[in-house]
């Protein structure tokens, strides 16, 4: 009986919250959205965050919606962590974009190479100065550098 007791209290946990979410999502689906704050941003633009997001000020609130832009800006490879958030307010929803941005490439260095042009390398590389710091790119970088 007592195995019992967590599994069944883990299940009303996870009742409440689930009714919480769809709670809130009733009282802000159909509300205009009266701002879009993005934050957390420190190399793009709030301008170039928001050109990911299709959550419009004016616009009807719609939670699938705002859910897409967080995938739409986590597929921008970009961000570690893209949080969104919304409120209901009196005129309207405020939704909140809270961004966790990557670091860029500063440069990129190939060091004791004599067998190659730098340009070769270069051309190699699926990512570059200025681009987001991903592990993926940078490992097939290291990959196509070593099929040469």
């Amino acid at each position: 009986m007592k195995r019992k007791v967590p599994y069944i209290l883990a299940l009303v946990t996870a009742g409440v919250v689930a009714s919480l979410s769809v709670a809130l999502a009733q009282i802000a689906s159909g509300s205009n959205v009266v701002e879009v704050r993005v934050e957390g941003n420190e190399q793009m633009s709030e301008g170039a965050v928001l050109s990911y997001v299709q959550t419009r000020v004016g616009q009807g609130f719609d939670e699938f919606v705002a859910r897409g832009d967080k995938q739409r800006l986590l597929k921008t490879r970009r961000f570690d962590q893209v949080d969104i958030a919304w409120e209901q307010k009196a005129e309207g929803v405020v939704v909140t974009i809270t961004v966790k941005e990557r670091p860029l490439v500063k440069k990129v260095a190939f060091v004791g190479n004599k067998a190659f042009k730098e340009g070769e390398l270069v051309r190699g590389l699926p990512c570059g100065v200025c681009d987001a710091m991903d592990g993926y790119r940078i490992e097939a970088g290291r990959q196509a550098i070593d099929t040469l």
